[in-house]
């Protein structure tokens, strides 16, 4: 743009007006012309959107009036001198424009000379490959290097270096082989953080204490039902938990019936009926935990209980009766003794 600097030329505005004047500077930031008019050496600033036209005149057509005798060159276009954007118009585009001012200069005749004035900055076409070998890559990224004074470790480009591989003679890296390691080998073992180490051994100390604790209940679980069934086996006396501390105990008229009843509770046979059963409550709270155990008798169970055997059970069996720790098996011995004998 600043060839355009010194230009005489002619502005033409939106607004009708025109006039004559020198052009002193360019801001393409503000798309801009500052001007100094001939005719009385105003200096005017003309913004792109006030401009309709503008071309250059020569000293000809400034003192001369008549249009006939002027000689101009062909008009430009005020994008041209205004939009900084005009310079990255393709090298196609710059030939077709210089083919148009060539049929224009012909058509005005032999008469008329367009002068190389601004127009000769846009029938330059951009040089590429000449603008490449400027470009001085390695001096660019030495320039980046001095940048660093103290390189970071943690950067990859430092990381992926192996001293291992360097070249005696240079600071070239050998091409690797598809087994050769890129990093060199730690010499020791890389350790976990440890940060957040003591939580960790204490969660999994705890996990293996309840995974262990948990297998033991399982185990005593087992060891129990396997009690509890064999001890029903041989004495013919079945114990339901009712919760509370009371309890449903069971006897039966003959060991096949025991047996018929066992079998529906421990191995899930056909369920067995009431018929040749007696069934009553016993309330023993703190039956695992005191010595001292408070026992009581509560009376048949009636839903539960053959009404046969109901009827003939003696008075004093109907009703709660308090059972001393010591008497308890010859309470359970009569209760077993009565039934057999119905």
């Amino acid at each position: 743009m600043a060839s355009f600097v010194g230009t005489t030329v002619r502005l033409t505005l939106r607004s009708g007006d025109s006039y004559v004047g020198t052009i002193l500077s360019i801001d393409p930031a503000t798309a801009t012309l500052k001007v100094q008019r001939t005719d009385n050496g105003e200096m005017i600033a003309v913004r792109r959107e006030e401009l309709q036209d503008v071309s250059t005149v020569t000293e000809t057509s400034q003192s001369s009036s008549a249009p006939s005798n002027s000689v101009s060159t062909p008009k430009q276009s005020h994008k041209a001198l205004a939009d900084p954007m005009a310079r990255s118009a393709s090298p196609a585009d710059s030939r077709k424009k210089r083919n148009r001012r060539k049929g224009e200069r012909a058509d005005a005749g032999n008469t008329t000379t367009a002068p190389a004035g601004p127009a000769s900055m846009f029938d330059e076409e951009f040089d590429f490959t000449k603008s490449t070998q400027n470009f001085d890559k390695k001096k660019i990224w030495e320039e980046i290097r001095n940048q660093e004074a103290n390189p970071n470790p943690h950067l990859l480009v430092n990381i992926n270096r192996n001293p291992l591989l360097q070249q005696s003679a240079g600071s070239k890296q050998p091409m690797l082989a598809p087994t050769e390691m890129v990093l060199d080998e730690p010499s020791e073992p890389i350790a976990a953080p440890t940060s957040n180490l003591g939580e960790v051994q204490v969660l999994r100390s705890e996990v293996d204490t309840l995974s262990g604790a948990l297998a033991e209940a399982r185990s005593e679980i087992q060891r129990l039902r396997s009690q509890v069934a064999l001890s029903e086996a041989l004495t013919g006396l079945h114990i339901e938990d009712l919760g509370d501390g009371t309890y449903v105990c069971g006897v039966y008229k003959d060991a096949k019936t025991s047996a018929a009843h066992w079998r529906h509770k421990h191995q899930q046979s056909e369920p067995v009926g009431t018929d040749g059963a007696l069934r009553y409550l016993v309330r023993a709270p703190g039956i695992g935990n005191t010595d001292a155990v408070s026992l009581g008798y509560g009376g048949p169970h009636r839903d539960h209980s053959d009404a046969e055997v109901l009827e003939k059970l003696p008075d004093h069996f109907q009703s709660d009766i308090n059972i001393k720790l010591d008497n308890a098996p010859l309470f359970q011995r009569r209760l077993t003794d009565l039934m057999q004998g119905l």
